[in-house]
């Protein structure tokens, strides 16, 4: 046992170092202008390996270091489960991006990040539009249920502030879920009210909403009578 433990001390020390890196030394290189992204990158070319090392950043390291470490999860995908923990406390930063970044890493983990549910639903709630679309986004990702983006959409795409419809619609496409798609999709939601929203959220695209209109056809015979005026009115926007 005597010489075995500075084996065992040695092997345990390793795991605090990636390329001979610890996790601050990781962190200030992320943060320098000058050699931000070639840390991101070699961070990156470690794939799964770099897993560890990422969750130790985004659970120490200030707020730019972290956001990098969370996109870098993100890239991942359900590779990235192990860090579904400090993905779900980093949703409570007190920094915006790394709170967006957070719920779009948990929702690229998908099914794995199941653990994340509650807290994303908090997140929902969230002061900023920004990081409430990517929770909702992130649930979707999670569950496959599209009522709470359905209800971020329909929230933010009909405000009347220009500038926030085209920032949620950027994020969506960010993200990889086109709005369309989405929207269509809730049509079909066993939710009444999502399936309202949906159509809602369709008239208020107009025509730039003409691919659904087969869809909102269907929703025409929708058992509720709620529905069925809503995807009337939404073809009559799309058709102007």
């Amino acid at each position: 046992m005597r010489v075995a433990l500075p084996v065992l001390l040695l092997v345990a020390g390793c795991a605090d170092r990636l390329d001979g890196k610890t996790a601050e030394e990781w962190a200030k290189e992320l943060a320098d202008p000058g050699k931000g992204d070639t840390a991101r990158d070699r961070l990156a070319a470690k794939g799964a390996e770099a897993i560890e090392m990422l969750i130790a950043i985004l659970e120490t390291a200030p707020a730019k270091p972290q956001v990098m470490a969370a996109s870098l999860l993100a890239r991942l995908g359900p590779e990235a489960h192990p860090a579904v923990p400090a993905l779900a406390k980093a949703l409570k930063s007190k920094d915006r991006g790394v709170r967006v970044m957070a719920a779009i890493a948990l929702g690229r983990v998908g099914e794995g990040a199941r653990d994340a549910l509650v807290p994303l639903d908090r997140a929902l709630r969230d002061q900023d539009v920004r990081v409430r679309v990517a929770a909702s986004l992130a649930l979707y990702g999670i569950t496959g249920d599209t009522a709470a983006p359905t209800r971020v959409l329909f929230s933010t795409l009909t405000s009347e502030d220009p500038d926030v419809r085209a920032m949620v619609a950027e994020a969506f496409d960010e993200m990889g879920t086109p709005i369309l798609d989405l929207l269509v999709r809730s049509l079909g939601n066993k939710e009444e009210s999502t399936r309202v929203s949906a159509a809602q959220t369709l008239g208020a695209m107009g025509p730039g909403a003409a691919e659904a209109k087969p869809a909102l056809l269907t929703a025409l015979e929708d058992p509720s009578e709620s529905v069925r005026a809503a995807a009337a009115r939404a073809l009559t926007e799309i058709e102007r």
